[in-house]
């Protein structure tokens, strides 16, 4: 695992505010492995093996924990796709 690069402020506090308003989030991900994008709706944001992590459930109920720095963008999703992958 490469080593963690700190985020900038503003898009920790993006993510901070995604998950208090139950917001979801269209990711763009570095990691091609996690498809390099997943419509995702922010958990919790947490500190652990040296990195600070997101933890967010997809569409399929399935949850990721997922590296801040491989995280390329976060952009709301649009309303339809919320309530989508909600129910």
């Amino acid at each position: 695992m490469s080593e963690y690069q700190p985020i900038a402020c503003a898009r920790h506090e993006a993510l901070e505010l995604a998950i208090l308003r139950g917001q979801w989030l269209r990711l763009r991900l570095q990691d091609a492995a996690a498809g390099c994008e997943l419509l995702a709706l922010p958990l919790d944001i947490g500190a652990a093996d040296g990195a600070e992590w997101l933890q967010a459930r997809d569409a399929d109920g399935q949850v990721h924990r997922l590296r801040l720095d491989h995280i390329r963008s976060a952009t709301p999703a649009d309303a339809a796709a919320g309530k989508f992958a909600a129910s």
